[in-house]
């Protein structure tokens, strides 16, 4: 039997605690506001694929094509290790170097391996680049384009890729489905130092490609151990004739320290009925403390950011959902308004239900520290619904037709049944 959820509003305002004003971003958050009008309902319901084998992926590149899901890089074992050894914190073997397709009309799926399949083609430096974590992709067309991520290199060790690939997703989805030819000749690949980052996004706007925020971690991950961030958004045109591939006309922004961030939510938006692209980046961390960032930054249309001042009172501040997650983008051409729905995330507010209060929490034993500041954040999720528990679903809405066009945090509570 399915089990679903349905959406009551959470119609509370809460005091915010203050955090140590050297970890954070901001030594306060914006409260969280009463949801009661927002103009839609959500359920949530198990979809079950039946017999179908499916992956135990994160972390990985996906596309969509013919209805079907694409999925490659990632891991298979969920969250890295802790331990002083990087490759005991990621271990090679479970770094997914398979490409799956995913049918969820007629709930199938089927995998091939990049590696051990002799139809391949690849080299063991393509399939290194193809199969990473914590990547930045971005679907165009028929074609899916990645760039950097963190993992086992074909020389040994972890490092991160200076990588972009573009892949062709009407011959790749045949070879994984039924063998058809060789995954080498549906893709092509360029290097290039711009390109070495993980933990950002990467979207394209305007004709060009804009690499957004992210770190190059180099060697093996051990706690506090940190990585150059960038701090910068990187555009540039990609050059994709089928044959070669190359990119070309690189900007980079100034280096910003407010911009040392990774592992992030980054997502487009509509401004007043008009189709201008542009894109909003959430949170993330880390502060040179080990803290979160907590006020969002705008990006235009030609990949140049911008930040409200963190010490006006009117900013928005971001306590909670800090970390990637699934996510949702909604707009009301007739309300002019733009709702982004934030499904989990690694929090560093959260919700008690004992004291029904929204609580930040940076000493409860259990949650994850971070060495030279311990920043324990909670894991929550909105998506696995279990008898008896509550979830929440973050909701940012922006009034763009409104002044001041900031946006206001809202609460849609999840209780399954």
């Amino acid at each position: 039997m399915n089990r679903t959820a349905k959406i009551l509003i959470v119609a509370m305002f809460t005091s915010v605690e203050q955090v140590h004003a050297q970890q954070h971003q901001t030594t306060n958050f914006s409260p969280i506001l009463d949801a009661s009008s927002v103009p839609y309902r959500l359920e949530i319901r198990q979809y079950d694929f039946g017999p179908a084998e499916l992956p135990t992926l994160h972390s990985f590149a996906a596309a969509k094509y013919g209805g079907k899901w694409v999925l490659l890089g990632g891991r298979t074992n969920g969250l890295h290790g802790f331990e002083p050894s990087g490759s005991a914190n990621f271990p090679e073997e479970f770094q997914n170097r398979k490409v799956w397709v995913v049918d969820p009309v007629t709930e199938q799926a089927w995998r091939r391996s990049l590696q051990d399949d002799p139809t391949s083609g690849l080299s063991d430096t393509q399939i290194a680049a193809l199969t990473p974590i914590n990547n930045q992709f971005a679907p165009i067309g028929d074609r899916l384009f990645m760039t950097g991520g963190y993992g086992a290199t074909a020389t040994g060790g972890l490092d991160t890729f200076d990588v972009l690939s573009g892949i062709d997703l009407p011959g790749m989805v045949p070879w994984v489905v039924d063998g058809t030819g060789q995954a080498v000749d549906h893709v092509r690949q360029v290097s290039d130092p711009v390109l070495d980052v993980t933990g950002g996004a990467m979207y394209e706007m305007g004709g060009r490609m804009h690499l957004v925020f992210g770190q190059d971690f180099q060697g093996g991950y051990v706690p506090g151990k940190n990585g150059i961030y960038s701090k910068q958004i990187r555009s540039f045109d990609i050059n994709d004739d089928g044959a070669s591939l190359s990119i070309s006309n690189i900007s980079i922004t100034p280096e910003t320290e407010a911009y040392r961030r990774r592992d992030l939510k980054v997502f487009p938006v509509i401004r007043n009925n008009e189709l201008n692209e542009g894109l909003v980046v959430l949170s993330g961390v880390f502060t040179g403390n080990f803290g979160v960032w907590s006020v969002l930054v705008e990006v235009d249309e030609n990949g140049l950011p911008t930040m409200a001042d963190p010490a006006a009172p009117e900013t928005f501040k971001q306590a909670m959902n800090n970390y990637h997650s699934a996510k949702l983008g909604l707009y009301s051409e007739a309300r002019e308004e733009m709702h982004e729905l934030l499904f989990g995330g690694i929090t560093l507010q959260y919700y008690d239900e004992e004291s029904q209060q929204f609580l930040t929490d940076n000493t409860v034993v259990g949650h994850i520290f971070f060495w030279g500041g311990s920043l324990p954040m909670r894991l929550t999720s909105a998506t696995v619904l279990q008898p008896s528990q509550t979830h929440l679903i973050v909701c940012l809405k922006w009034f763009w037709s409104k002044s001041p066009n900031h946006p206001v945090l809202c609460f849609l509570q999840l209780c399954s049944r």
